[in-house]
């Protein structure tokens, strides 16, 4: 080992190590000085130089240490050593814009991310480096979702079925645990952006990659923060079920009697529906995986906004019913006293739609009384206060003309 590769390897070293010394590199004339060596050394310095740098852009080190490694150009230097030969640079590399795409601005990606980098990133989501694969994909999971731009991007390179393969359990079986849970919650991170409600193109083109039986696989095996994104996935793509459902056409005339037996639509969306068509979260098997989710503090405000949009006031009843059968009432009442301001309002509204039953009033109604008045007392929220005075009403607790509505 040369004077130079030494000295780059104690840097690296001194940049990883959690000590006073590894302050010492995090001026902005050490920075601009690594970056600017970058071009200049081989592929050994520059791995070190890299490592270095990495340690110092890690999510463990101040968010101003990454300003000024985006201020210096660091993104726009690092994006060719994506597609370096030498594994060491470029996972490192990877590993450095990872970090940096945790608080980016606008002009990180505007500029920088074009369509070469865009299909280098999604390439390396099938690599056999674990590191590479949860760092490409953790920086795509970080790029804007409302920038249409780098979605359309994403759909020209087939980042769509790299995704989905990377949140099959079957493809992870290799992976440790850590890794294993990152690839799954940022490929279902990415996957919102292809889910959007407005664009039923999209949402088909996800579907029928097989995408939704494995967001439902991610509500039961994957880490909390993996269901939640799954379930955000899910909630999008559960919007236009209704619409989706085919209607049923019974037949009319006086031999409709003799006809074989009309297959029964879906219970919810009262027409036919399927995982691929209508992305029906009932045909899915996902309602179950959804209330489970219901009782983790870090998933029950997407679980819930997911099962909302099966309540809807045509088969309200309906969708109650298949909630409560899988344990849904009993959470949401826990929820009252253990969520979130806007979980409270949220269960609120879903409870009054149950509390409208007499079966639901007669088990749960007791156990939902007390944290309901305390709402309706106490609630910040006007809406909240309002639906729990609702749910009181229906509970006998409270009249239709309380001040409370």
């Amino acid at each position: 080992m040369n004077l130079k590769e030494l000295a780059a390897e104690t840097l690296a070293n001194l940049a990883t190590v959690s000590s006073m010394e590894a302050r010492l590199l995090e001026s902005n004339e050490t920075i601009c000085q690594l970056l600017s060596l970058l071009n200049l050394v081989g592929p050994v310095n520059q791995g070190h130089l890299l490592r270095a740098l990495n340690g110092m852009a890690s999510p463990m080190t101040l968010s101003s240490v990454r300003a000024r490694l985006r201020e210096a150009s660091a993104i726009q230097l690092l994006l060719p050593f994506c597609e370096a030969n030498d594994a060491d640079v470029r996972v490192n590399a990877l590993k450095i814009l990872h970090s940096l795409s945790q608080d980016w601005v606008a002009e990180d990606f505007a500029d920088h991310f074009g369509l070469t980098y865009i299909k280098a990133l999604v390439k390396l989501l099938a690599s056999s480096s674990n590191d590479e694969k949860v760092a490409a994909a953790g920086i795509l999971s970080n790029l804007p979702l409302n920038d249409f731009r780098i979605t359309e991007m994403l759909k020209t390179v087939d980042a769509i079925p790299a995704l989905i393969k990377l949140m099959n359990a079957e493809n992870l079986k290799h992976c440790g645990r850590m890794h294993r849970d990152q690839l799954m919650e940022t490929s279902a991170r990415t996957l919102r952006r292809f889910t959007l409600p407005t664009d039923e193109k999209l949402q088909h083109m996800t579907a029928e990659r097989n995408a939704i039986p494995l967001l439902v696989q991610v509500l039961t095996v994957g880490s909390s923060l993996a269901k939640r994104e799954a379930a955000m996935v899910l909630s999008q793509l559960s919007v236009n079920s209704k619409r989706l459902s085919s209607p049923i056409r019974r037949k009319q005339g006086l031999l409709w009697c003799f006809s074989p037996r009309v297959q029964e639509g879906c219970r919810i969306h009262m027409g036919y529906c399927s995982v691929k068509s209508s992305f029906c979260l009932l045909e899915a098997g996902a309602v179950a995986p959804l209330v489970q989710a219901l009782e983790e503090t870090e998933t029950h405000e997407a679980a819930l906004g997911a099962l909302a949009t099966l309540i809807k006031d045509d088969t309200c009843d309906v969708a109650c019913e298949i909630i409560a059968e899988a344990g849904g009432l009993k959470a949401l009442v826990s929820l009252l006293t253990a969520g979130t301001p806007d979980t409270k309002s949220q269960v609120t509204w879903m409870l009054e739609k149950f509390f409208r039953m007499e079966k639901y009033r007669t088990e749960f109604g007791n156990s939902a009384q007390m944290p309901l008045i305390d709402l309706a007392q106490r609630a910040a929220n006007n809406d909240t206060r309002s639906m729990a005075a609702k749910c009181l009403a229906h509970l006998n607790i409270l009249h239709n003309q309380s001040v409370y509505f």
